[in-house]
């Protein structure tokens, strides 16, 4: 939420109340936000691939509604609180990321400093992803076009 402090967009605070879809330890917890038709996915520590594949198990299925109501798919990912995954998550994260996001969707994420920006750049599709170090950018790049 805007506190002020932080700009993370409350994009979850509208329509119903925020649905956890998968929160493995607190590692990755996911909202559906219905009046934006937004996923929110707050990242937090290190996850594990068996982390990975159980959100993304869940995912599927909120992915699968949105692409059948509104044909595309709109994902804002808040990794500030996250650190650097062990190569093992990372290459997880990439082999759900391919199969479950097409070139009509949106996803932005958003890090804590240029330096993220940077490694992240090589493991994500510019097509779909795009990188942000404020949540407000993200959210009006999510929400531009539609």
């Amino acid at each position: 939420m805007l506190d002020g402090q932080d700009d993370r967009p409350d994009i979850a605070a509208s329509g119903p109340p925020a649905m956890p879809v998968a929160s493995q330890d607190g590692a990755m917890d996911v909202h559906y936000d219905d009046e934006r038709r937004i996923i929110r996915i707050d990242c937090h520590g290190v996850w594990t691939p068996a982390q990975v594949d159980a959100c993304f198990d869940e995912l599927k299925t909120l992915i699968g509604e949105m692409r059948t109501r509104l044909n595309r798919v709109r994902v804002f990912v808040d990794r500030r609180l996250a650190v650097p995954q062990p190569m093992p998550t990372v290459e997880r994260l990439k082999q759900h990321v391919m199969q479950e996001y097409r070139p009509n969707d949106r996803i932005a994420v958003v890090v804590d400093s240029s330096l993220a920006k940077m490694q992240l750049r090589d493991q994500l599709d510019p097509q779909t992803h795009k990188l942000f170090l404020s949540g407000h950018a993200a959210a009006t790049w999510l929400s531009a076009h539609d």
